[in-house]
């Protein structure tokens, strides 16, 4: 399965806020709306330097 291409389809103009985790080194969140279907996830990296 190809995990490289992204379909988003946006039916309202809703804007949703969420936290993040701030904690160094690899992060990884995962945002669900609605159902499964309608899923992201954010995969990033922090310096460990404060």
């Amino acid at each position: 399965m190809d995990n490289t291409i992204i379909k988003g389809t946006a039916s309202s103009n809703q804007t949703y806020t969420f936290q993040i985790p701030k904690g160094c080194g690899k992060n990884e969140i995962s945002i669900s709306m609605g159902n499964q279907i309608t899923r992201t996830e954010l995969n990033y990296e922090l310096p460990c330097e404060f």
